[in-house]
């Protein structure tokens, strides 16, 4: 790692046999760790400023030259977003199938609330809750879906169901979640986190980061690496900041603000946003009319350079990003 003037960089080997040094820090301080380097200053721009390569996957694949949609299917009770106290199968496959319909690229489905202190589900009550909708979807779509989940037994069910991307809030802390991904060949979403969701809430003050963006991104690094030791390429990786996971207010809109900047990690990144905390307490609104805030947090995070945009409301998304491609680019696709 270099370091110049509080900035910091995370230098990693590339396939070309160089060198490329990726920025954990400010853009703006670009400048101070070139010096007057301008081919250097330009090839830094230029990496971080790169899109996104897409993503083959199991079924289907993945193109990042326009933000993705991911719909959030929860198959749980108590979900801060959809829970009613029961799991209706039946219902939450009518829920994807509409978010299909309405132009979602990926469903995510989840038998494990991750709300700030959820408690953990047993192995066997979140397979009954996911395995027959992610079976049920695979024979009647053939988009990709994701599977919201920590554990490894978990991951394996569903992927033999059909689905085609694990995506752990742990970000990868099981060994044998890597392993269950490198031999079945799915692609991955590494999300940061602090703790575990019971508790991620009360480990994080003031003093938690001493640089948000940075410290999400060392820790990106330090898990990719342990990853591909295990078999698991990061060309299967995709980032996940964790919004609302073990950060405060301020360390989410940071990380809004500052999302450009972690595109300098070389890997497609998701932001889900939608319907979170941060949002209300900013609107005072409950969760189920966070619409407004929500699509603000997805606009700006499509601009900053988002490649998913993990939601709730699958129309509506859809609707904006396509509005928002038509303002800056002159296109009505």
């Amino acid at each position: 790692m270099l370091r110049e003037k509080g900035t910091r960089c995370l230098c990693r080997r590339t396939g070309l046999q160089y060198w490329a040094c990726v920025l954990a820090g400010d853009l703006r301080s670009l400048d101070t760790l070139v010096g007057e380097d301008e081919d250097a200053f330009s090839a830094l721009q230029a990496y971080c400023s790169q899109g996104a390569p897409s993503m083959t996957l199991p079924r289907g694949s993945l193109d990042f030259s326009r933000p993705l949609v991911m719909g959030i299917v929860n198959a749980t009770p108590d979900s801060f977003s959809e829970g009613r106290g029961e799991v209706d199968v039946g219902e939450c496959v009518q829920r994807a199938l509409r978010m299909v319909a309405e132009g979602a690229d990926i469903i995510d489905v989840g038998g494990e609330s991750t709300r700030p202190g959820a408690l953990p589900v047993d192995t066997r009550e979140e397979l009954g809750r996911v395995v027959p909708i992610i079976s049920f979807l695979s024979e009647r779509t053939t988009l990709p879906i994701s599977v919201d989940t920590r554990k490894p037994e978990v991951a394996m069910a569903a992927i033999e169901a059909g689905a085609s991307i694990i995506n752990d809030v742990s970000g990868l802390e099981d060994p044998a979640m890597v392993e269950v991904a490198s031999q079945s060949n799915v692609s991955v979403i590494l999300m940061h986190m602090l703790g575990d969701p019971m508790t991620m809430q009360e480990k994080v003050d003031a003093t938690t980061y001493e640089d948000v963006v940075a410290d999400i991104m060392r820790f990106w690094e330090e898990r990719m690496d342990l990853a591909e030791e295990r078999g698991l390429g990061r060309d299967r990786i995709i980032l996940d900041p964790g919004i609302g996971f073990g950060k405060l207010l301020e360390h989410n809109l940071e990380i809004l603000d500052r999302l450009r900047e972690m595109r300098c990690s070389g890997r497609p990144l998701l932001i889900g946003a939608s319907r979170k905390g941060f949002i209300g307490r900013i609107t005072g609104e409950p969760p189920e009319q966070r619409l407004g805030g929500s699509l603000a947090a997805a606009a700006l995070a499509a601009l900053n350079g988002a490649n998913i945009i993990r939601v709730h409301d699958v129309r509506e998304t859809v609707g904006l990003l396509r509005t928002l491609n038509a303002i800056t680019n002159g296109s009505r696709t």
